[in-house]
């Protein structure tokens, strides 16, 4: 599976994503991967804000959030039709996506 991101938490873990709604995670530094149930999109980006709560981009406008303590990704908010990028966070609560075409859209985290 081609992998477009990588998000280390830590030496032991390491989350990945890419094509065809691709999530996966290790817990052993990548010596067995574990793959979760999530939307179906190409993933460009994953993030952990300082709460702890995994957030992806990706395409189609997805803006992806972990549940079940990362054992299930569920969409969150489609911001349109266009690819997200990245998200970050500005604050506890507010997060930015940004993609393409110059596309930016705050969301509410909590």
């Amino acid at each position: 599976m081609p992998i477009r991101t990588l998000c280390a938490r830590s030496p032991q873990q390491c989350w990945a994503g890419g094509y065809n709604g691709f999530i996966a995670v290790t817990h052993d530094a990548g010596k067995t991967w574990h793959e979760m149930e999530a939307y179906n999109t190409i993933y460009n980006r994953i993030v952990f804000d300082r709460f702890g709560q995994g957030w992806a981009a990706g395409a189609r406008g997805a803006i992806v959030r972990a549940e079940e303590e990362g054992g299930r990704w569920a969409v969150y908010r489609l911001a349109g039709s266009v690819p997200v990028n990245s998200v970050r966070f500005i604050s506890d609560s507010v997060g930015v996506a940004v993609g393409a075409r110059g596309t930016i859209v705050t969301f509410k985290t909590r």
